[in-house]
């Protein structure tokens, strides 16, 4: 059984899982139509959007 991916390293480029810090970050892109197209649709608050990484940091990713 492999770990849970949480962070991957390249030269040039570090990707990570969201945290419920980011929430009102991802939120905006969310609602912001320039990037909604290339992203699932949200109808919730920033305060549901913190719930939901709270809830997968606690799930393990």
């Amino acid at each position: 059984m492999h770990a849970p991916l949480s962070r991957i390293d390249g030269i040039r480029l570090s990707l990570r899982l969201g945290l419920p810090d980011d929430a009102a970050y991802m939120h905006g892109l969310r609602m912001d139509p320039r990037y909604s197209g290339h992203l699932s649709t949200v109808t919730g608050t920033v305060e549901d959007q913190r719930d939901c990484q709270e809830f997968r940091v606690w799930a393990g990713g």
